[in-house]
């Protein structure tokens, strides 16, 4: 099945008050880069599928590598198609970020995994 979600995320998000993202595949790439711009690691950390939660918690360091990386940049993400397959999807999006290290990246793929509270960003 095949969705076209076209999803402004940053700079739409100006309030901590927002009400969260409804549950869906898309949204767990939205979130995830919601949580990087904000600089807020216990929310990424909680949009991480199992398997990518462990190698940053194996590896000291790891996340807050990631976090210098992206401070000072604010996002834009499109979800251009999700493909679901059971607890499984694919989800096609277009990346654009300003600030410290803008760069513009066209069909991104990510694979996002259905897990107990929600979807979650895999690998």
């Amino acid at each position: 099945m095949t969705k076209i979600l076209p999803l402004i995320f940053f700079p739409l998000l100006a309030s901590c008050a927002q009400q969260g993202l409804p549950n869906t595949p898309g949204n767990a790439i939205l979130s995830s880069y919601r949580a990087l711009s904000r600089q807020d690691s216990f929310a990424y950390v909680n949009t991480l599928a199992r398997d990518r939660r462990e190698v940053y918690e194996s590896i000291p360091g790891a996340l807050d590598s990631l976090f210098n990386h992206w401070r000072g940049d604010s996002v834009a993400v499109t979800v251009r198609e999700v493909n679901r397959h059971n607890d499984t999807a694919m989800v096609v999006y277009d990346l654009k970020v300003s600030g410290r290290t803008p760069k513009t990246e066209d069909s991104l793929i990510a694979n996002v995994y259905l897990e107990g509270e929600g979807w979650k960003l895999g690998y």
